[in-house]
């Protein structure tokens, strides 16, 4: 479903597909809203 939403975003303003990455990234984030977060946050700390 999310790749669908990237797609269409895709198709109807043209972006890159980077645009689409980050798209997808800021979907999943909303979507899983602290847990995506706690787990971007506890990834760059490995990093």
């Amino acid at each position: 479903m999310i790749e669908k939403m990237a797609k269409h975003l895709v198709r109807n303003h043209g972006h890159s597909d980077l645009f689409a990455f980050a798209m997808l990234i800021k979907l999943l984030v909303v979507i899983q809203g602290d847990v995506g977060s706690f787990f971007v946050g506890s990834s760059i700390e490995i990093l």
